[in-house]
């Protein structure tokens, strides 16, 4: 009976909440610069601040999990699961950078002998 007259921490629910803005704005992203271009400065703006984020989103939980467990409050699994959930994000926001910035370009053919033949060709003109 007391435990449901005890105040839900609202710090460990706010940790546990903003992990799930990070997907959101993948998606957002997507769908967004889905075009032709280089988007490189959008993808780096986009892992900053979901990286920045998720990081808030984990120290929240932490002084959430402290402050209900101090104040007698409800919501410390929340707090675990904030914790939990901030990391898969910057997991998956860790994934999305090097996907994006370091992946190998494939190699380019070698030039087959008749080009090299009509690039010669074409500078004796």
């Amino acid at each position: 009976m007391n435990d449901q007259r005890k105040k839900l921490g609202k710090m460990a629910l706010t940790g546990f909440i903003l992990p799930f803005i990070t997907p959101l704005t993948f998606i957002l992203l997507i769908t967004l610069f889905n075009g032709p271009g280089d988007h490189s400065l959008e993808i780096v703006i986009w892992c900053a601040s979901c990286f920045f984020l998720n990081c808030v989103a984990c120290d929240l939980s932490i002084i959430g999990i402290i402050l209900c467990k101090v104040k007698k409050r409800r919501g410390a699994a929340y707090g675990v699961w904030g914790i939990i959930f901030s990391q898969l994000a910057l997991f998956f926001v860790f994934i999305v950078f090097c996907a994006a910035f370091l992946h190998e370009s494939p190699p380019s053919p070698p030039p087959s002998y008749y080009q090299e033949l009509s690039i010669s060709l074409l500078n004796l003109l």
